[in-house]
């Protein structure tokens, strides 16, 4: 019962931090938009690879080492927070020199200054990381939404005013590098533990083990994932991709969100129950539902209002990333179950497997890219949708095989949830026919609303699954505060 509480305190506070943090980085893209336009977006899509793979290579996959380990030394955190140090700047120092040959493939001057800068982020970052882990594995979230607090809030003060002074694509960059060398000082200023500053070669060899399979395989799955905006900066022009780059974060904003949850909580959770198939099963299981049927429920809600909001938030200048958001939402309506099952993976210590799956995976992506690609941009983001399908049965065909849970019965078990989310966007579609407004956030509003009162509902009806087990969660957390 004890890990149950801390567990669910932990999706609370996970969700607060990310609803507040990440929404608040969110919102300045938004206002950015407004003042910018698909140029900047366009430019800051084109750098996302190389900042991504950067990302990665910092951490190792040794960071998730730790949180896996049930017991950790204080000179293991030493040594992990030592080696992302070092390995970032080895990987900021090659970016640097990098950054003219990337300008010169998009043919853009201003990208080698764009992503010099950039990328003193996840230098910056690798100082914070192992405080961030310390924390996550003593399940100590409501810390970590505070210290995260004040660097979120400064970093968009100041890029929104960067944005309405003139500064262009300079205030999406300072957006995210004040946000990490804020969140970093906020840390070191009031998280009273500080690393040793030793470095013990066996341990690192311990982490580095695990952590390698898992570097190589988000390295592939960052390629991967990246290559859209590849592929598009470089065969299309910079404002249609500065529209994928906007439709595919509008989706995968709220989407990490869900995610950022199932990564930080489970893996330390599930963690305890690795040794108990029964229990863990039943976790996953649960987990799993309610992910789904919260995303689902989103990003269906998101898709069908997808027009009028657009309109309303950013103006018509960005209305052509509406097809592009629909499709794109299909897929992502998927990836927080990926989350979970590399999570699994990472449980049972089966990096080695989770590398291969993604070798698979990408193999079967770049099959159906060279198909897709002759249709051009649309062909491409359906592509994405047939990729995480296809990325979902395997999965969990492999993950189940860890639970006794076959893919079979996790597809049906989501079925209940597409047939309720489903069922209210027809109604509330069939609805916005007969209600008309002129209003955008008046059509909002009504759709919202309608929709809310037929999913609960429908939900009270049938007493579907993960809707009853989020109602007990809030009714949790109600009483306790």
């Amino acid at each position: 019962m004890e890990l149950r509480k801390k567990s669910i305190n932990g999706f609370f506070w996970t969700f607060i931090d990310v609803l507040i943090n990440k929404g608040s980085f969110f919102f300045a893209t938004i206002v950015l938009a407004n003042v910018l336009g698909p140029k900047e977006f366009g430019l800051l899509g084109m750098i996302m690879l190389f900042v991504s793979i950067g990302n990665t290579l910092v951490d190792g996959g040794m960071s998730t080492s730790l949180i896996r380990t049930n017991q950790v030394t204080e000179k293991e955190y030493a040594t992990v927070f030592i080696t992302n140090i070092i390995m970032s700047i080895i990987v900021y120092i090659i970016l640097f020199f990098l950054a003219p040959f990337v300008s010169k493939f998009y043919n853009q001057p201003i990208l080698v200054d764009v992503i010099r800068w950039y990328c003193l982020g996840f230098v910056i970052n690798s100082f914070r990381s192992i405080h961030l882990v310390k924390l996550a594995k003593e399940m100590e979230f409501k810390k970590i939404t505070f210290l995260n607090l004040p660097g979120n809030i400064i970093s968009v003060i100041i890029s929104i005013w960067m944005g309405y002074a003139g500064y262009g694509i300079w205030s999406l960059v300072f957006l995210f590098l004040l946000n990490q060398f804020f969140s970093t000082l906020v840390i070191w200023l009031f998280m009273k533990w500080k690393p040793e500053f030793t470095f013990d070669f066996a341990n690192y060899k311990y982490h580095f083990r695990f952590g390698y399979k898992l570097v190589l395989s988000s390295q592939i799955n960052t390629i991967f994932e990246n290559i859209y905006n590849v592929l598009i900066g470089k065969f299309y022009s910079i404002n249609s991709l500065g529209f994928y780059e906007r439709a595919y974060t509008f989706n995968n904003y709220p989407v990490s969100i869900l995610s950022s949850i199932i990564l930080k909580v489970t893996l330390p959770s599930l963690t305890h129950l690795k040794n108990d198939k029964k229990r863990l099963q039943h976790a996953y299981k649960d987990i799993m539902q309610i992910t789904f049927f919260i995303t689902i429920i989103g990003l269906g809600f998101a898709s069908l209002l997808a027009g009028q909001i657009i309109e309303l938030v950013l103006g018509e200048k960005w209305l052509a990333i509406v097809p592009l958001f629909q499709v794109l939402s299909i897929s992502f309506m998927f990836y927080p179950i990926h989350s979970l099952n590399i999570n699994i993976l990472s449980v049972f210590g089966r990096s080695d497997l989770f590398l291969r799956l993604e070798i698979v995976k990408k193999l079967i992506l770049l099959i159906i890219l060279s198909i897709c690609f002759n249709f051009g941009i649309m062909g491409l983001v359906w592509c994405s949708v047939i990729n995480s399908v296809l990325a979902l049965l395997i999965n969990t065909y492999y993950s189940g095989k860890f639970l006794n849970y076959t893919t079979i019965s996790q597809v049906k078990d989501l079925v209940p949830s597409i047939g309720v989310v489903l069922s209210t966007i027809l109604i509330v579609y069939g609805s916005q026919l007969f209600i008309g407004s002129t209003n955008l956030a008046v059509q909002i509003i009504q759709s919202f609303l309608i929709g809310l009162f037929v999913i609960i509902s429908i939900c009270e009806i049938t007493k579907l699954h993960p809707y009853v087990q989020i109602k007990q969660l809030i009714l949790v957390q109600i009483k306790k505060y």
